[in-house]
């Protein structure tokens, strides 16, 4: 009997324990829920499709709960004329074949569709080209591609396209507008480009280089045919009719009308010496422009009982001090002028005793060929004979006048076989 009441008062103690620590848990929690029993069916949405029009095959999903990736109808239905592009809700447009995910109640979509519009190619059989560009029919908003054509038609260069009258460069593409569309190729023809030294001496070869070249093309001014001028470089070029120049190095665009590109020429460095023919001292070399005008320096060689006559350069003669005219004759050349000697006591021309070989003498000499006058001073005939051939007569004033003229000669040389 104790037994049995010993274990009841023990259940007593332990239950009242455990009511306490429930009331405890419950009294942490500001609200308290029965659990409910939830249904766990899940709610399946489809999709219908309205072909509006068009006939063809159409893939239908099979239903799917909301948030789910249905993929669209991928397949294009036809009507003439037109293009199925896609399909709508009324407010979204998806593509054919779009995933998208399943809003929380049915769908019904309707077939979109575009109208086409053809698409024409120049035939390039007639020139003897077979171009693989196909006629047909484009929905708008399709972008074409414009290939480039290495051809030609006659001497015009193929030069890009012509869309409904419009210009696209080659290797461009156009979007495809709600209209026919007839694509043709941009011919350029050619114009005459000429290279030209300009009204300028010197020139080696041809002055002017005629080409032909095609507008808007890019070329560089080192690349340009050779003009060669003696005395000469070339630092620019001019394009006729126009306010541009150009370096040696610099591009240029081929205008679209008939062009001459003229040179810039600047003359170079040309160096000049002195020989002093058996004479002594020094005279420093010069350096001069090439057709630069100058006069021949003061002498500064000397010889022993012989004065200058003049200067030899090649086989022209200049008298001292005399104006001379910067010259080369080929490539490469320098200037050497040589002294030419005289006995001093010698005054080749000079007739009447002044000191000076001039028109004045000239005149004596002349009238004393045709008899009005006699030249009798010893010294005066022997200046008289210009040509050192002891004789006076018309020979000695022919050379007379070339010397008047400044021709490149020198009096008191001995004629030629002398």
């Amino acid at each position: 009997m104790c037994k049995f009441k010993f274990i009841a008062a023990l259940c007593a103690a332990v239950l009242s324990v455990n009511m306490y620590a429930a009331v405890a848990v419950n009294a942490e929690e500001t609200v308290v829920e029965d659990a409910v029993v939830s249904d766990t069916k899940e709610t399946l949405y489809s999709i219908e499709y309205d072909a509006n029009g068009g006939v063809g095959t159409i893939t239908n999903a099979l239903p799917a709960k909301a948030g789910a990736e249905v993929k669209l109808s991928i397949w294009a239905l036809r009507i003439e004329g037109y293009s199925h592009i896609g399909w709508t809700d009324g407010e979204k447009t998806y593509e054919r074949g779009e995933t998208i995910i399943m809003p929380d109640h049915d769908l019904k979509l309707t077939a979109v569709y575009k109208k086409l519009y053809t698409l024409t190619y120049e035939d390039f059989s007639e020139i003897g080209y077979d171009v693989p560009l196909s006629d047909g029919t484009v929905v708008p908003g399709t972008e074409i591609y414009l290939p480039n054509l290495a051809m030609f038609n006659g001497d015009a260069m193929f030069n890009g396209w012509r869309v409904n009258g419009e210009y696209y460069a080659p290797q461009t593409s156009f979007v495809m507008p709600e209209e026919d569309v007839h694509v043709a190729a941009d011919w350029l023809s050619p114009i005459s480009f000429a290279y030209s030294a300009g009204d300028v001496d010197g020139v080696v070869g041809e002055s002017i280089i005629y080409t032909t070249k095609y507008p808007g093309a890019q070329f560089n001014t080192a690349d340009t045919p050779v003009i060669a001028r003696l005395g000469y470089k070339v630092t620019g070029w001019h394009m006729s009719g126009t306010e541009d120049y150009y370096g040696v190095n610099e591009s240029y665009i081929i205008p679209d009308k008939d062009t001459i590109f003229e040179i810039i020429w600047s003359p170079i460095i040309i160096g000049m010496s002195f020989d002093a023919n058996g004479g002594t001292g020094t005279m420093e070399r010069e350096k001069y422009e090439h057709d630069t005008v100058i006069n021949i320096s003061k002498c500064l060689f000397e010889k022993e009982g012989q004065k200058l006559l003049g200067w030899q350069l090649r086989d022209e003669y200049y008298g001292p001090e005399a104006e001379y005219q910067v010259k080369i004759k080929k490539a490469g050349e320098s200037l050497k002028f040589k002294a030419i000697w005289i006995d001093e006591n010698e005054n080749p021309g000079d007739i009447n005793g002044d000191g000076v070989a001039d028109l004045t003498d000239m005149t004596l000499l002349s009238l004393d060929i045709i008899g009005d006058y006699d030249i009798t001073d010893e010294n005066a005939k022997t200046n008289a004979d210009v040509l050192k051939d002891g004789e006076v007569n018309l020979a000695d004033l022919a050379y007379y006048k070339q010397f008047i003229s400044q021709d490149k000669i020198l009096l008191g040389l001995p004629s030629e076989g002398e």
